[in-house]
This record gives C-alpha cells, structure tokens and sequence, in this order.
C-alpha cells in the first residue's frame, strides 16, 4: 500500500502507479523525500536518488517538479522517452504495461511521464549521471542520450553526465569487472557532488 500527501485514498498494488495513476510513482517519492528531510535524516545538500529502467521515469519526473529537494541524480538506463517508447527494440512488449500513442488515454498517460517531453526550459537541474550500455535491448540507447542532451540544451548550467558502456546491455548479464567499473563510476559522482577531498570526476 502506498499513500502520498498528494492523495487522500491509498492505492494498493501495482495498479497505484499505473496508467493515469502513474504520476503516483514520483510524488510518492517526492513525499518520502520531504519526509526524511522533515525528520532531520538528510537534506537536499545530501540526498540522492537512483533508479532504472522504468523505474527512470520518477528519477526524472521527481526532479521536474521539484529540483531544490535532490543533490543529485542517478538514473541507470533509464525509459526517457515514453512517447517513443513502443517504437523501440522491446517497445511493443511493454505496450500492456504503459501504453501506446494509437489511443488518447495512453497518449496522455505516456505524455505526463515522458521526462524529455517534459523537462522546463532553462530550468537548472540537480547534477545527474545517466547510465547506458550500447547492447541493451530493453531501453535502447537513444533514450539516456537524447535525454542527456536535452538536459544539457536546455540549461548550459546543468551537469549532465552520459556514461557508455561499449559492451555491456541493460545490466543483467554484465561481468563482475563491469559492475564493479559502474559502481566506482556512481560513487565517484556522489563524492564529487558532496565536495569531498580527493574525488574528481576527471583525472588530475
């Protein structure tokens, strides 16, 4: 069960984030968010979120609205372009989940959380790192990118870093060396956003 200050009933299971209920998933983070900082377990300097996948969409969408909550972002091979979602290799299979443009329902459910479509001009955005591997077949490669570069067009003061992997796919199946090569990747950026003494996200 979920529950979120932006809703007065709680939704139970999967369906509280599904369809037009889809905007429930990255309020319900937004609440969590202003929740932990209420209760003095982080602050906005401090608090990061990752996700992937799908669950790419809050890691953007969440910042959107709110962008003074988060010291950074770290969306792993993330679903940005819900709108072209379908067209892509696995997008077809993904249809009973999210939708399809051909109907107006799903048009407007994918439109509210396209994260490309729904960025704001000339907003600044909390640093992010964009993750991608060149062989993923389930959230093909434009999508990271083309959020990347959307991010960076559209405020030259956002941080926006792209990482690529040549080799590796959606993550399942990635060797040991290139988790390990990921999560040094992750940390790096966290350090580097927190000011800490000798973390640089480029080589001295």
């Amino acid at each position: 069960m979920v529950r979120s200050a932006f809703r007065s009933e709680p939704v139970t299971g999967r369906l509280g984030g599904k369809d037009a209920n889809k905007p429930n998933t990255w309020r319900d983070l937004i609440a969590c968010a202003e929740t932990a900082i209420a209760k003095g377990l982080t602050t906005p300097e401090m608090l990061f979120i990752t996700g992937g996948s799908a669950g790419g969409i809050p890691m953007v969408m969440s910042p959107i609205e709110r962008p003074e909550l988060f010291a950074g972002v770290i969306n792993q091979v993330p679903m940005a372009s819900a709108l072209r979602a379908e067209f892509q290799t696995n997008g077809p299979a993904n249809i009973p989940e999210f939708g399809t443009i051909k109907d107006e329902p799903g048009f407007r459910n994918l439109l509210a959380m396209d994260g490309y479509q729904q960025l704001k001009e000339a907003t600044r955005y909390p640093p992010y790192l964009i993750t991608t591997g060149l062989n993923d077949s389930r959230v093909d490669s434009w999508q990271p990118a083309k959020l990347a570069a959307r991010m960076r067009a559209i405020n030259p003061d956002n941080v926006v870093l792209l990482r690529v992997d040549e080799e590796a796919g959606h993550g399942i199946g990635s060797t040991k060396s290139q988790v390990d090569a990921l999560w040094a990747d992750m940390v790096t950026f966290i350090n580097w956003r927190l000011s800490r003494e000798g973390w640089s996200l480029l080589p001295d």
